[in-house]
């Protein structure tokens, strides 16, 4: 595989990474280089990021504060809500060894999570990627799978789940940015 460089013409190059589809933008050139794509995309391109103060079932009661919301690009919008989350996560007290501890989560994994939430997301459902931060727990929902026998994934990587017989089907959003 040769890396594709920007040399010439600024159109050809992101029409052949995929983030261009004629003269429109795809899903994926949106989330990746406009300011704020939650603009174009709203209710299916932001985090919003809640904290309960239970170790029982998310309840409005237990809210400690309004929802936050992170919004940008992807990769803005992936390493802020992590760091949010984290300071959320070390503001937690729990009983250890040495009286009250902060909790510390592993940073290297609560970026895997996140990032596989936001890019693996079916960008057709109006809804954005939620994280719940509990007492004991975080949660993580992301809705739909961008990965049910495509030949688009969400970046303009080809794929298709070997696992069934039917004809593999382009998803619309990743090329036409009208229908999302």
């Amino acid at each position: 595989m040769s890396l594709s460089r920007a040399n010439g013409e600024p159109k050809v190059w992101l029409g052949k990474q995929r983030l261009l589809d004629g003269e429109r933008p795809t899903v994926a050139g949106v989330l990746l280089f406009s300011d704020i794509p939650q603009v174009i995309l709203p209710k299916r391109s932001a985090v919003k990021i809640l904290r309960y103060q239970t170790k029982d079932d998310a309840e409005r009661d237990y809210l400690t504060s309004d929802p936050e919301t992170i919004e940008g690009p992807l990769y803005s919008l992936i390493y802020d809500s992590v760091e949010r989350v984290r300071q959320i996560i070390e503001g937690i007290q729990k009983v250890g060894a040495k009286g009250m501890e902060a909790v510390v989560y592993p940073e290297e994994a609560l970026h895997e999570l996140v990032t596989n939430a936001i890019l693996h997301r079916d960008y057709n459902v109006a809804s954005d990627v939620q994280i719940r931060t509990f007492d004991n727990r975080v949660e993580i929902e992301s809705l739909g799978s961008s990965f049910k026998c495509n030949t688009q994934s969400p970046l303009g990587i080809g794929c298709c789940d070997g696992h069934t017989k039917q004809a593999p089907q382009q998803r619309g959003p990743w090329r036409d940015i009208s229908r999302a």
